[in-house]
């Protein structure tokens, strides 16, 4: 059987190699149970620091809260001086029950007037999304007496992977007109953007566009001084491509009839048979990745940028004093977790499980309950 060895992190491999442990938990707090580990989460937020430091930039890195409603994670990103972003009120209020302070947090994603109305007074960075948002904020902020720091965030950025968030750069003369209009009640930051992309040329491809908009809001007489990439950085699944690979050689044979089938339900994983043969992709090819989000945010700030006279993306920040933020969510709680299930049966029959196996539980069976922070 083709197997699949995911990379595991040293702290969770030694976790998982002490068989009394787990089931402890198991026993308990019940299954299934989530299991985090905030050291690795600290170590992710490190590696990031250190690839921008690298690089000489100014920056601020905000977890993405909605990667994991862990406390664990919230509290180890305040822990580590980052800031945090939220994208609801029920976020927001975990980030304030953790400590952290209206200067630290930054609001993305959709937001209603409600939402807006707590937001306008408390001092936190607004990411707005449309000019609607913008408007409302605007006559919010003027009512509590209060500037509010803002961000709008764009998308059609060239001819790349479309976003679902933001203003479309065509109508960033709309932006400027109105950003012009309320200087009393808005400190606009700066530009953002959000990619449904892992690949490092759609981002290159956003900030080169993003410098081009920037240039022209500082034409307009605004102060714009931050680029925001958002989130959206890589998982590193494995060490090695090639189990990866081989699974899919295995899929294909199977597929085609000449080994064991791989795949339930009609399931085809991107494969088609087509003309005596299998035609397509593997769907699921981005979990053979070997590279993390540091990796990406590395080769990111070294790229040239095409608009700028191919000088890399770190050296044009640099230069023109832009501050880089982003916002990370799996990335830093990369190999930060696991799920423990016990096994209450087997295909074939029931299974009396070890003690001391992951998922065991001494004495009776008790009914799951859900998951929590260990």
């Amino acid at each position: 059987m083709t197997g699949l060895p995911p990379r595991i992190h040293p702290l969770v491999r030694s976790f998982l190699a002490d068989r009394d442990g787990p089931a402890g938990l198991l026993a308990r707090w019940g299954s299934p149970l989530n299991v985090l580990f905030p050291e690795i989460f600290t170590a992710n937020v490190a590696g990031f620091r250190d690839e921008l430091d690298a690089a000489g930039l100014r920056y601020r890195i905000c977890y993405a809260h909605k990667a994991s409603q862990g406390r664990a994670f919230v509290r180890a990103a305040l822990a580590a001086g980052i800031g945090i972003d939220v994208a609801c009120p029920g976020e927001l209020d975990s980030a304030l029950a953790a400590g952290f302070p209206a200067e630290r947090i930054e609001a993305t994603g959709p937001k209603g007037r409600e939402f807006l109305a707590v937001l306008a007074g408390s001092g936190i960075t607004v990411n707005v999304d449309n000019l609607w948002e913008l408007s409302e904020l605007t006559q919010l902020a003027r009512a509590a007496g209060h500037r509010v720091p803002v961000l709008v965030r764009m998308c059609g950025l060239g001819p790349g992977r479309p976003s679902r968030f933001g203003v479309p750069a065509a109508r960033f003369g709309a932006v400027t007109e109105l950003l012009a209009a309320v200087r009393d009640a808005v400190d606009f930051l700066g530009l953002s953007f959000h990619l449904d992309s892992a690949e490092a040329g759609d981002r290159v491809q956003a900030v080169d566009e993003c410098l081009r908009l920037l240039e022209r809001a500082w034409a307009a007489g605004l102060s714009p001084r931050i680029l925001d990439i958002g989130g959206g950085f890589r998982q590193a699944f494995a060490d090695s491509p090639e189990p990866f690979e081989a699974y899919g050689q295995a899929v294909r044979r199977g597929l085609a009839g000449h080994g064991p089938p791989l795949t339930w339900g009609g399931a085809t994983l991107g494969y088609r048979y087509e003309h005596g043969g299998i035609r397509g992709t593997l769907m699921s090819g981005k979990y053979s990745g070997t590279a993390g989000g540091r990796d990406m945010l590395r080769e990111l700030t070294a790229s040239p940028l095409p608009g700028q006279g191919g000088r890399p993306t770190a050296r044009v920040l640099r230069e023109n004093l832009i501050e880089l933020w982003l916002e990370p969510g799996k990335a830093l709680v990369d190999h930060a977790g696991l799920t423990l299930a016990s096994v209450e049966f087997h295909q074939g029959g029931l299974r009396r499980q070890r003690a001391g196996e992951p998922g065991h539980k001494r004495g009776q069976d008790l009914p799951g309950r859900p998951g929590g922070d260990a």
